[in-house]
């Protein structure tokens, strides 16, 4: 029970952080298919995240978000904000949030998951935000 109140609290702030962050329009990482950023946070956790598209279909397309820990502590929890600047998708926004079996990431490692975002994604350009907690 306290741990799901963590958690809900803990993923509750990574939302607030990115509903900052994305608008504010940090540089974009380029063509959707190798999209990459990092955010530096504070305590020394600071993420990297790519989105590789691995399949279109008509309405939607299927991606792998790789997260890497790019700081000098281990990451607990992650959230990945993703912002399409073109094409159909244009000003739409979607997260990819961590889970309970793939949350916690050493420093220097990284953990991918596979998503299905919804549109077409051919080659329009997307701005991608990691942010990660302890």
């Amino acid at each position: 029970m306290l741990a799901n109140r963590i958690r809900s609290t803990v993923i509750g702030s990574l939302l607030a952080a990115a509903a900052l962050l994305l608008p504010a329009g940090l540089a974009t990482g380029g063509a959707a298919d190798a999209a990459t950023t990092s955010v530096t946070a504070t305590q020394g956790l600071s993420c990297g995240a790519t989105l590789t598209v691995i399949a279109q279909f008509p309405d939607y397309f299927q991606a792998t978000i790789t997260v890497t820990n790019t700081g000098t502590v281990p990451i607990g929890h992650w959230y990945v904000a993703i912002a399409f600047l073109t094409g159909r998708q244009q000003g739409q926004q979607t997260a990819v949030t961590s889970n309970l079996f793939n949350g916690a990431i050493p420093v220097g490692g990284s953990v991918q998951t596979t998503v299905p975002i919804g549109g077409w994604v051919s080659s329009s350009p997307v701005i991608i935000r990691c942010i990660a907690a302890a």
